[in-house]
């Protein structure tokens, strides 16, 4: 099997070119310009993919941003504000309701909520006082499942799509990000300037 890399998927041209790749046995890993996962689909049959012949080609949907990592040595623990713990426990809590299963994650919704934070001042040799050193990505998934090929040929909102990604377990970047700003591999505020918590 070929596998084609950097397809960059930002006209009609191209799109077409990587679904017509993918329905020919190469594995395709192509970018895209999306807010999120479940604006892949409607981006490709924006740039004029046809729909029907996308279900047979799409495998998977990601979505990504990049956020800075708290420095391993200085970074400290500081208790969420009541503001944000209750905006992480109804992000979390409807990530239980939808099946996921937090307590892989270490994550436990009735214990007092921390944070992690770089300090203030900072004189850290290994981050040069910056607080942050190195990035991680904060990644969602959403896969072609049974449901999602059902939906495609309809032109789905993202809305639509989302609502039926729902039911995979997969986490979305709201909950990931709140997750590894929880274990402290991240900052809260990073997760906050890279997602939009006010996204449905």
């Amino acid at each position: 099997m070929k596998i084609l890399l950097n397809i960059t998927c930002s006209d009609a041209e191209t799109g077409k070119t990587a679904v017509e790749s993918a329905l020919t046995g190469h594995m395709v890993f192509s970018t895209l310009h999306t807010n999120n996962a479940q604006g892949v689909i409607p981006r490709l049959i924006d740039l004029g993919v046809n729909a029907k012949i996308l279900v047979s080609a799409l495998s998977i949907s990601m979505a990504q941003r990049l956020a800075r990592k708290l420095c391993d040595i200085c970074k400290i623990e500081r208790a969420v504000t009541k503001e944000e713990e209750e905006q992480i426990k109804k992000i979390l809590q409807r990530a239980q309701e939808d099946g996921k299963d937090l307590s892989s994650y270490g994550v436990n919704l009735t214990e007092n909520m921390k944070v992690f934070i770089p300090p203030t001042p900072n004189d850290c040799e290994k981050c040069h006082g910056l607080g942050y050193k190195g990035r991680i990505g904060i990644f969602e998934a959403i896969l072609t499942d049974e449901e999602i090929e059902k939906i495609i040929p309809n032109n789905p909102s993202e809305r639509e799509i989302k609502k039926i990604a729902r039911k995979q377990g997969i986490l979305d970047m709201k909950e990931d990000g709140i997750i590894k700003a929880l274990r402290g591999t991240t900052s809260l505020e990073e997760v906050k300037a890279v997602v939009d918590f006010d996204e449905e």
